[in-house]
């Protein structure tokens, strides 16, 4: 995703800048984080990483996940804000972004955490979902 960046300040909304003398030690290696527009967007890496994201996500944050296929979770944290569509649409590309997809169109279900429900490992239900439409490139 960074070398299909296409500005300076797509760079910095998936590689945000650090700022104070000490640099923060990573959450959780099995996961990313990002910030765009002051909502925290966490990206899992692997099946570790979707889990520790299901677990740790309040019941009012957002869950996005590439449609019928295995894919990376992902969870916005909302503060109990209406998140914008853009932030949206972002933590969208993400999903599939960090999916082992081909490019291509996809779609993304996304719905409150309070939704989901863990089954096996990281393979979830869920309801009340919405979806968008997604270009992974």
């Amino acid at each position: 995703m960074v070398e299909n960046a296409k500005s300076i300040e797509a760079l910095h909304i998936l590689m945000p800048r650090q700022t104070g003398s000490k640099r923060r030690q990573k959450e959780n290696p099995s996961y990313e984080s990002f910030m765009m527009e002051g909502y925290k967007i966490m990206v899992g890496k692997n099946e570790k990483g979707n889990i520790a994201l299901l677990k740790e996500a309040k019941k009012s944050d957002l869950w996005l996940h590439v449609k019928d296929i295995p894919s990376a979770h992902v969870i916005i944290r909302t503060n109990k804000q209406k998140v914008p569509s853009n932030v949206l649409e972002f933590g969208a590309r993400l999903c599939a972004g960090f999916s082992k997809l081909q490019p291509g169109s996809y779609l993304v279900d996304y719905t409150t955490r309070g939704n989901v429900r863990m089954g096996h490992k990281a393979n979830v239900t869920y309801v009340n979902y919405q979806t968008l439409k997604v270009l992974k490139e």
